[in-house]
């Protein structure tokens, strides 16, 4: 699991023309609740309850694992569950309905059969040659028109449903997300200006059997017109009233539709059941801009509060930017049973949520667990080391097995219902003291000029701390033998690591399970360098200069949209966030300007 920390700023006095104030919106009128509830489960219940797997799927059926390569045709009902389902969350927000074409379930449908052909049914937006070689059997046109269409679909392995119904709920939810908190799936089934979408899905050929495999949503005509007022601060749960069922044990989100720095000022987050008055926090907060549309989004999970049928929460951003304006946002939903089902629904979300190492984060699961932030790192010593996702009963999900020797670092500890120690090793990933032995956590930076070393040294040593990525067009991923992986990081991204190696005198720094950035794409925090740069402030109201890289240093004067600067130093502060050194004791942070060029 990659472990982001969020974009996090200051007020930013520079701004200081920035309004402090706070918007709220009303609480949910019963009468409206009641109305909008019924309406809700009537579509529910009308929701197609078919159930379709490889026998009833297709009215061609794929052949996509060898010659003759066919990508098959999907049966118009499947489809049309899928679009009503879609539908129907969007309904729920009050937004446009979505339709679907037969070239767009076409170019869905060749997104999934090229995937699937690899043998693997991985999930990459453009297939990167180096991981995925085009099979002999797939021509060129056929596998660059898969490849341009996942590029432009939300992808979804389905071997944890065989029916498109419910991975359309699994990717609203974000339930089986790889990448811990984000949710940009869920922000690309929501955009308010979605129109064309198709659905495509191949289950012959994929690693875990027959009967699963890629579902591609293709994402056709979007972007199309100005974003209105109408969906800004697109929230979920969303405003008004939420199934319950939808809301535990999924990370919430709000995505601003016109605020491209919303949640750059040091945001928390505050929860809150109106109806008893309990009052909890948002914690793994992971901030991203890159979501379909939306200027910028927040992510979290709610902690400390119970979720209840028929109770009403108000949830509250502090120190959000909303047409500029910093302040605290705030907004309200009630929450109810969906359908039939008759099941108690009262949730103690911390007895849910498992703990990461985030600053943002507090609290314990239970005032008896010992739960508490720790750095150092743990040996498996038995043939057969299992991870789970949870340590409260001693016994959780298992996630992964870990094997015999291998060495993993721990952000936090606690302890089971039974008194045994586990310690945090990933993103919801636990690992029992009864199978690991501990050593000393060791900090191997402070050896070179830049970021640390791993003193040429191709096995991984223990590190932990913060990467900043600094190249201007984002940071490429590799695995732990230094090969390219189809993923890159945001520039201004800020990723916690916890490991380091040395490959052909390079020095990686590990921020996910085989996942590394190259030194030379990133700055450490607490480091810095000097540089001949230049930027451009792009922020459209004045910026503040500081008289030190850091938001609690003296603001020096403030620059006007547009100015260009000479860049003299990077440095990144304690939280990630990279500054430039403009000269004469003046700094300025690197969000408000132009990706940095050479002079």
């Amino acid at each position: 699991m990659f472990k982001k920390i969020g974009k996090k700023y200051t007020i930013a006095l520079a701004i200081g023309l920035a309004v402090v104030g706070i918007f709220s919106q009303k609480g949910v009128a019963q009468a409206d609740a009641d109305s909008d509830i019924a309406r809700i489960n009537a579509e529910y219940q009308s929701l197609d309850r078919t159930s379709y797997d490889a026998s009833n799927a297709f009215t061609i059926a794929p052949h996509n694992t060898s010659a003759p390569f066919s990508v098959g045709q999907l049966n118009p009902a499947y489809i049309n569950k899928g679009i009503a389902y879609w539908n129907f969350f969007r309904d729920m927000y009050g937004m446009p309905r979505v339709y679907t074409t037969s070239e767009y379930n076409e170019l869905a449908q060749f997104a999934s059969a090229c995937l699937t052909a690899t043998g693997e049914a991985n999930l990459w937006h453009g297939f990167d040659p180096s991981i995925y070689p085009k099979p002999d059997f797939i021509s060129q046109a056929d596998w660059k028109k898969g490849s341009a269409a996942a590029q432009n679909s939300n992808l979804a392995q389905i071997a944890y449903t065989n029916d498109v119904g419910g991975t359309v709920e699994t990717l609203f939810g974000e339930k089986n997300n790889g990448i811990g908190n984000n949710t940009g799936h869920r922000a690309a089934m929501l955009y308010w200006d979605l129109k064309g979408v198709g659905i495509g899905n191949t289950y012959a050929g994929s690693q875990y059997g027959s009967n699963t495999g890629v579902v591609s949503f293709y994402l056709g005509d979007r972007l199309n017109s100005t974003y209105t007022e109408e969906f800004d601060n697109t929230t979920y749960p969303n405003k008004g009233v939420f199934p319950i069922q939808y809301a535990v044990d999924v990370p919430w989100s709000i995505y601003s539709g016109t605020d491209k720095n919303a949640f750059r000022h040091y945001p928390s987050i505050t929860v809150k059941n109106n109806t008893t008055g309990q009052t909890g926090k948002g914690i793994n907060l992971n901030s991203d801009d890159s979501h379909y549309g939306f200027q910028e989004s927040l992510s979290f999970r709610p902690s400390g509060v119970d979720l209840r049928s028929g109770d009403e929460y108000t949830v509250t951003v502090h120190n959000m930017a909303v047409k500029g304006n910093i302040q605290d946002y705030s907004y309200s939903f009630k929450l109810f049973t969906l359908g039939d089902d008759t099941s108690s629904h009262q949730y103690d979300v911390l007895d849910k949520n498992s703990h990461g190492s985030d600053d943002n984060q507090g609290g314990t699961t239970n005032p008896n667990d010992d739960f508490q932030f720790a750095n150092g790192k743990v040996t498996v010593n038995s043939q057969s080391a299992e991870v789970f996702d949870d340590y409260h009963t001693g016994k959780g999900t298992v996630v992964k097995s870990a094997d015999y020797g291998s060495q993993w670092v721990y952000s936090a500890t606690a302890l089971d219902a039974n008194g045994t120690k586990w310690y945090l090793i990933g993103d919801g990933a636990w690992i029992s003291s009864d199978v690991v032995t501990t050593g000393q956590l060791t900090d191997n930076g402070n050896n070179n000029n830049n970021n640390g070393s791993a003193n040429n040294d191709s096995s991984e040593q223990a590190a932990s701390g913060i990467s900043t990525v600094i190249s201007p067009n984002g940071a490429q991923l590799y695995d732990t033998i230094g090969q390219r992986l189809d993923r890159r990081l945001d520039y201004l991204s800020a990723w916690r690591f916890s490991g380091i190696k040395n490959i052909g005198g390079t020095n990686y720094y590990a921020v996910g399970e085989n996942a590394w950035l190259k030194e030379t794409d990133i700055l450490n925090a607490g480091y810095s360098f000097p540089i001949t740069a230049k930027t451009q402030i792009s922020y459209g109201q004045p910026v503040g200069l500081w008289s030190q890289p850091t938001w609690n240093s003296a603001w020096v004067k403030s620059v006007t949209y547009g100015t260009a600067w000479q860049i003299n130093r990077f440095t990144v502060d304690s939280q990630g966030n990279l500054w430039f050194d403009l000269g004469s004791g003046a700094w300025m942070p690197a969000v408000y300007g132009t990706p940095w060029q050479w002079s």
